[in-house]
């Protein structure tokens, strides 16, 4: 799904996409105020994006099909991770 239409919310602090089959992430990149966001069950291709949201420290990626967190390294802000029925 797109998430075009965030570009010029840039002062967003909270964005739920849950279940709207977001696939990329690159779009959020500008969203410098981005606290939390919720990306449950989405079938994302890359969370390296992520790494270019400095404020964000609560992100909730249940129900993802994730292997493998160690995108997690890049994110030493978070707080709160919650990374339920993935594999």
């Amino acid at each position: 799904s797109n998430v075009a239409f965030l570009g010029p919310m840039r002062r967003l602090r909270y964005v739920d996409l849950a279940y709207n089959r977001v696939t990329n992430l690159a779009r959020l990149t500008h969203l410098e105020n981005l606290e939390g966001l919720v990306l449950t069950g989405n079938p994302v291709n890359s969370y390296a994006p992520l790494a270019n949201l400095p404020g964000l420290s609560n992100l909730w990626l249940q129900g993802c099909s994730i292997t493998n967190a160690d995108f997690v390294t890049d994110l030493p802000w978070l707080r709160h991770l919650n990374l339920d029925d993935n594999p």
